[in-house]
């Protein structure tokens, strides 16, 4: 049996086949005949490894002539300024790179003007600290006022941030700025992100790289700007993102392969295959059945349960929480759904009216065929729904 507890870590291992796709798109952020600023969308659903291929990205980006840099903008809430957030955890890369106090002072000029632009109430972001001094901030608001003067602002801020790009990475350089799990933000906030690369970061040698949920993105965007008609999510991602990569559904295989890798070689090949079907494909959740399963059979040591048949049911009390709830109450609840679901006709069984709703809920019907084999002792069936409740996800 497989112990301890996974972490929901990012990694740059390779075990579900993105090495070619990672690898690609490294040498189009360094080729040099890529035209920037360059923004790059990678698109997948929660927990199918979108931190993880953005590292391995990283991983093949060489550090001589280029500059990355991480930014998580899911950690500010809405009392910080996510945009200047932002900005200053890129200044602060570039100062923690020179021992230069000219430029430094520069980089911190520059800093402040920015955030004085941004809102007039910032004096310092949670990020570096890297504008901390009142007086230099107030001296930048200073120097901001409406109309031509703001505009005149913010096209002497571009070409200094400009400059600051170019004398930190060269003119043969890049910064490479790494935005992920954007679709974790508030709505607001990831759209003030994207503002922000649109309005005032994207500049020559620089590209942006972010991690989003495409769709989730997009309902952000259209619920913003609703009262809009001609600016969909969909058109407002098309004026940001020049490169949009869909990570792909990781092979069978390879699933097998990660998933076999946590639950360990003693581990039985049936309960491999309920949590491999279970997870669709999805290696976040594959480490988090793993983890809830490790800790039930911890807890039931003393019991002579079945891995697989403890598996299936709490993959179907995490995932079809309502179905759940019949088996709980009927244990031939499987029975009957798949023999309706074979059904050619309604049936007229009174049981048919309680499993109707089921029939339609394509993913729990394939689960369920997929483990038709799979099935408890019925002596032990209590000691089974008792675990899966204390361990799901759903109460």
């Amino acid at each position: 049996m497989f112990g301890g507890v996974l972490a929901d870590q990012p990694t740059v291992d390779d075990a579900l086949g993105y090495q070619k796709a990672s690898e690609a798109l490294a040498n189009i952020i360094i080729d040099e005949n890529t035209d920037t600023p360059l923004t790059i969308g990678v698109f997948g659903e929660w927990g199918v490894g979108k931190t993880s291929f953005l590292k391995m990205i990283e991983e093949r980006i060489p550090s001589e002539k280029y500059s990355t840099v991480w930014f998580d903008p899911w950690r500010y809430d809405e009392k910080q300024v996510i945009q200047a957030a932002l900005i200053q955890t890129i200044l602060a890369k570039i100062d923690q790179t020179t021992t230069d106090e000219g430029f430094r002072r520069q980089i911190i000029e520059l800093s402040a003007k920015f955030l004085a632009l941004i809102a007039a109430k910032v004096t310092e972001v949670a990020t570096s600290g890297l504008v901390k001094p009142i007086e230099l901030f107030n001296e930048a608001k200073q120097i901001i006022k409406p109309g031509f003067e703001e505009i005149r602002s913010w096209n002497e801020i571009d070409r200094t941030f400009e400059r600051v790009v170019n004398i930190h990475v060269g003119k043969e350089g890049r910064l490479i700025i790494f935005i992920d799990d954007l679709d974790r933000c508030m709505p607001e906030n990831a759209i003030q992100v994207l503002e922000a690369i649109k309005l005032f970061l994207a500049q020559k040698n620089c590209v942006f790289v972010l991690g989003v949920d495409k769709q989730g993105i997009e309902n952000a965007i259209s619920l913003r700007y609703r009262d809009n008609p001609q600016m969909s999510g969909v058109r407002y991602l098309e004026k940001i993102i020049q490169i949009p990569f869909f990570l792909p559904q990781p092979d069978p295989d390879n699933i097998k392969v990660f998933t076999q890798s946590f639950l360990g070689e003693t581990t039985v090949y049936q309960t491999q295959r309920v949590i491999s079907a279970g997870a669709v494909n999805n290696p976040r959740r594959i480490k988090r059945f793993i983890n809830t399963l490790s800790l039930l059979r911890a807890i039931a040591s003393d019991k002579d349960l079945e891995e697989p048949v403890l598996a299936k049911i709490v993959i179907i009390q995490s995932l079809f929480p309502e179905f759940f709830q019949i088996l709980c109450n009927e244990p031939e609840a499987i029975r009957h759904l798949m023999e309706l679901s074979k059904a050619e006709q309604p049936s007229e069984s009174p049981k048919y009216n309680v499993y109707k709703k089921f029939l339609d809920k394509q993913e729990l019907i394939a689960f369920l065929i997929k483990t038709r084999d799979i099935n408890p002792r019925y002596d032990l069936w209590d000691s089974y729904l008792h675990l899966a409740t204390i361990g799901g996800d759903s109460g």
